[in-house]
């Protein structure tokens, strides 16, 4: 580098709820993604690339917090997954709610007093089943009733956040700006521009999923549904490595 440098670490945090977030970036130097494309239907390449930011040490005081709370790693749903809520203000049986977060540590370069820049060092998208928001009535007693269909929209929660880390393996967003503090602010703002893009389509397909299988009462949709949808997992390098009874079977769930 030409100019005098000086370099310090940042981390910050971008806890995003999937399904929730509404915050928009502005002036943003960001390559939109195809959201024409079907989740998980990127190349694989793509989801390779973004394989470094997918938070997958369960073992670490990042996960063990979130399990403390309720949030369980990306895994094949149980019936002792979700609570049991007979008060909830729904039409709905069962509900199954995900969540997607991203941590992310950066460094600024200053150049000189009007230019810095943040470039990121690490990011971490962790993603998966959210206990204390999913839920079913007592009625529903049966899992393998409703199981499929549920796991179907946890599936679409992880191809989510699977995109949402190839983009940033994509993208390589950088913030700029005068200060350190402008150029954290830009780069949060593109880096919630990229979770803004993948929130929208999950949106959609989240949708269209419960419109293709009439929320799962439409059996042979469902079968039909299930069986593409584990074609994109397998493209995107998923599994359901975790299990819930990693965490204690029923004492994972948070009543």
């Amino acid at each position: 580098m030409r100019f005098p440098a000086t370099f310090r670490y940042a981390t910050a945090t971008l806890l995003t709820a999937a399904l929730l977030v509404t915050v928009y970036g502005a002036g943003l130097r960001l390559h939109r993604f195809d959201t024409q494309k079907a989740l998980g239907t990127q190349s694989a390449d793509f989801y390779r690339q973004g394989r470094k930011y997918v938070a997958d040490n369960y073992d670490s005081p990042a996960w063990k917090a979130r399990m403390v709370f309720g949030k369980l790693p990306y895994h094949r749903l149980t019936g002792n997954d979700f609570r049991v809520d007979d008060q909830v203000a729904s039409n709905d049986g069962v509900f199954t709610d995900g969540f997607i977060n991203l941590d992310y540590r950066c460094r600024f370069v200053t150049i000189d007093r009007n230019h810095t820049t943040a470039i990121l060092t690490e990011a971490h998208v962790a993603s998966g089943f959210d206990t204390k928001t999913s839920w079913r009535r007592s009625g529903f007693t049966n899992p393998s009733v409703y199981l499929q269909h549920e796991q179907g929209h946890q599936d679409i929660n992880e191809l989510a956040a699977r995109t949402l880390a190839g983009l940033i393996a994509q993208n390589k967003p950088e913030g700029a700006g005068v200060t350190k503090d402008d150029a954290l602010r830009d780069l949060e703002s593109k880096l919630r521009e990229l979770y803004r893009q993948v929130s929208d389509q999950d949106h959609r397909e989240q949708a269209e999923y419960d419109s293709q299988t009439n929320s799962g009462k439409d059996t042979k949709a469902q079968a039909v549904v299930t069986a593409d949808m584990a074609k994109k997992l397998a493209n995107a390098g998923i599994a359901a490595t975790w299990q819930s009874s990693d965490a204690g079977g029923e004492a994972s769930v948070v009543q």
